[in-house]
């Protein structure tokens, strides 16, 4: 009988910059690509020094693997540290920061493609990290050796896409005003008891600890389905986050949020707080479609 080859594991990380779309706004195009450009850069050589592979560079966000999850952490950490170096010597923006998420776990090698589970979960992982964070599973955690000489600190427990079980989420903590250890067992639920409601047209559907995220767009496989000109197909998210919902633009003509009594503000290619009641308007602002929001309480 031929024998059967192990599923290979691999450190899956992403490293995203966090708000880089406020660079372009600021500094125009030409100084902020080269800004962002420095930043990746020293990015990617800390993933080389550490014997990393970037997969892909999709927008701001780096797309890397490693041969496992103590690869990927020491890279994470470096990262920040080296970023935090460049800030104080002003080779960077003060504010200018990377949000990482890696996963160590099964993966699926095409030459050099890297598909699966882990690549799914590690992109997961990062957009639920802000700015200067580093996050990861607790399941890695306890793959890691190199963990017994850093810090971790829970951060919450997320119910992801596609996922029965809950995911606990810890921070790897890389600065040494923080050093408070792991201790994730007991701890309450810091995900807020609210929901948010969305509504198109007939359809509606609720972001809540359940379904902590709804994707809107074109495709089929968006929970709230927008066959329109000018709407991409994914076109937005919205997440339940700790400190609320979000909703995040991932389109090409973006997303035009105008809360009950402000005026319009265009969302392309970043994210942005959800609050009170409002709408969104998804691709050009004179005839885009109108999917409404209300945030409140979750019902009992």
């Amino acid at each position: 009988m031929p024998r059967v080859s192990e599923t290979p594991t691999r450190g899956i990380l992403f490293a995203d910059l966090a708000d880089s779309s406020r660079l372009y706004r600021e500094l125009g195009n030409a100084a902020a690509r080269d800004i962002i450009l420095s930043a990746l850069g020293l990015a990617q050589s800390v993933v080389l020094k550490h014997r990393g592979r970037v997969v892909d560079r999709i927008g701001d966000e780096l797309f890397c693997v490693f041969d496992d999850g103590d690869a990927a952490l020491r890279a994470a950490l470096s990262i920040q540290r080296g970023t935090e170096r460049a800030r104080e010597r002003q080779q960077l923006p003060a504010r200018l920061a990377f949000r990482i998420g890696f996963v160590h776990g099964p993966v699926e090698l095409r030459g050099p493609e890297v598909f699966g589970d882990s690549v799914y979960l590690a992109k997961r992982v990062v957009n639920y990290a802000k700015a200067d964070q580093v996050l990861t599973s607790r399941e890695t955690v306890t793959t890691l050796t190199h963990g017994r000489t850093d810090n971790f600190l829970f951060v919450e427990r997320v119910r992801l896409k596609g996922r029965i079980e809950e995911v606990e989420l810890v921070e790897a903590v890389w600065s040494i005003e923080n050093t408070a250890p792991i201790n994730a067992a007991d701890v309450p639920r810091s995900v807020p008891d609210r929901e948010l409601q969305l509504s198109y047209g007939s359809v509606g559907t609720v972001v809540s600890r359940e379904r902590p995220e709804v994707a809107l767009g074109r495709s089929a496989t968006c929970e709230i389905v927008i066959d329109e000109t000018g709407v991409s197909r994914l076109h937005a998210r919205v997440e339940l986050r700790r400190d609320g919902f979000v909703l995040i633009d991932q389109s090409r003509n973006g997303t035009f949020l105008i809360r009950e009594g402000s005026e319009p503000h265009l969302v392309l290619h970043e994210e942005i707080a959800l609050e009170g009641n409002g709408v969104l308007q998804l691709g050009p602002q004179d005839r885009a479609p109108v999917v409404f929001y209300a945030v409140g309480s979750a019902r009992e």
